[in-house]
């Protein structure tokens, strides 16, 4: 493992060092500061420790280490994990996480906040962007009440939102483009309780750390069906169930693997429910609609609800393939048809088509300061 995090703080060197050429940190590690530094300069002294008693007997078990992480990285599993702590704050070589509180890696840029957070609230474009997201969504609302269509959506907080307690450094959330958009939809015919903020229902969760995974960015189980239970909600359905999330999986998070260069874990808890699962197996692909751009098709005969149910947004919806943690599998194992577009646009000649029980749109906070054109 020792090997493993010296290559990590080589910092951007993919290349191989020689044994007995002396470790020199990076220098934009020492420059930053903070727990990289410390790793690094720590690591100096580890070196030279082991040096002094290197011997022909680390060459079998670096062997047995390098097998064990080669058959993980293949797709095994291991039986056994093992925690290891680390300091809070430490950020990954690419800048794009920095973990935070009780291990969890929470996204950055460059190793600070999203600039998203630091938004003006009173500039001009941020106002611009919230008059069009606006005039989007009430065109979308008229539209599928015109049709008899239900309609219903969110703007999902992202797990850096929800989890914000847990960074390392003060952060006021919700980002001002989302508070600004919600605020606003709140007020307006057509989208008040139909677009509703998440955050407040989510941060008041017994279990809101378990709505994220711990290390990957996106969904638990648990959240996606938290996710899928306010958006039944919302187009005036509902499930009469309590589902238990106990039924542990191991999994690797591609997230884990830029800190070090070695495999990192999570679990994952999903639901064992018979009746979930029953449902959930009828679930079947189908050909593309002809004719209309970016949908895809999934039904279930064996689906508690008769109806179709048409969402778009971006890809935080996933595909039922995906399983528990993708929004989309909950929908199709509980709606005879599911049409699913990651092109985050309305398309109504599709939705007059087909006739959907409701239109669903979902949206993560990135992104949202580019509106779709319909």
């Amino acid at each position: 493992m020792l090997s493993n995090l010296r290559a990590f703080l080589r910092s951007g060197n993919g290349h191989a060092r020689d044994a007995g050429t002396p470790l020199k940190p990076a220098d934009e590690l020492i420059e930053a500061g903070g727990a990289n530094a410390f790793l690094s300069q720590s690591m100096q002294q580890v070196e030279k420790t082991l040096a002094k008693e290197r011997g022909d007997r680390t060459v079998p078990t670096n062997r047995a280490n390098e097998a064990m992480l080669h058959d993980i990285a293949h797709g095994g599993v291991p039986g056994e994990v093992a925690p290891l702590l680390f300091p809070v704050g430490l950020v990954t070589g690419d800048g794009t996480a920095r973990l935070g509180r009780q291990g969890y890696v929470l996204q950055t840029e460059d190793g600070g906040v999203p600039v998203r957070y630091l938004a003006d609230p009173l500039s001009v474009t941020l106002d611009a962007t919230v008059t069009r997201w606006l005039d989007l969504l009430l065109r979308r609302s008229h539209a599928t009440a015109d049709l008899g269509v239900g309609f219903a959506g969110a703007v999902v907080p992202e797990k850096l939102t929800l989890l914000a307690d847990l960074y390392p450094d003060p952060i006021v959330v919700p980002p001002p483009l989302v508070a600004a958009l919600e605020g606003k939809m709140g007020e307006q015919i057509g989208l008040a309780g139909a677009c509703d903020s998440l955050l407040p229902a989510f941060s008041a969760d017994p279990a809101m750390k378990d709505i994220y995974r711990r290390i990957d960015p996106g969904l638990s189980p648990y959240g996606a069906w938290r996710l899928f239970q306010t958006l039944l909600a919302r187009i005036g359905m509902s499930i009469g169930v309590n589902l238990n999330f106990a039924d542990r999986r191991l999994v690797r998070p591609e997230a884990g693997d830029h800190f070090f260069d070695l495999p990192m874990f999570e679990e994952l808890f999903q639901t064992d429910s018979t009746m979930v699962l029953r449902a959930a197996a009828g679930i079947t692909a189908q050909p593309d609609p002809h004719g209309y751009d970016g949908w895809r098709l999934w039904r279930n005969e064996m689906a508690p609800f008769d109806k179709i149910i048409q969402i778009y947004g971006d890809p935080l919806i996933g595909i039922p393939e995906q399983g528990q943690c993708a929004p989309a599998w909950w929908f199709a194992a509980f709606f005879r048809e599911v049409q699913i577009s990651h092109l985050q646009r309305y398309d109504h000649g599709y939705t007059t088509d087909t006739r959907p029980a409701a239109s669903i749109f979902l949206h993560s906070e990135e992104g949202l300061e580019g509106p779709p054109l319909s």
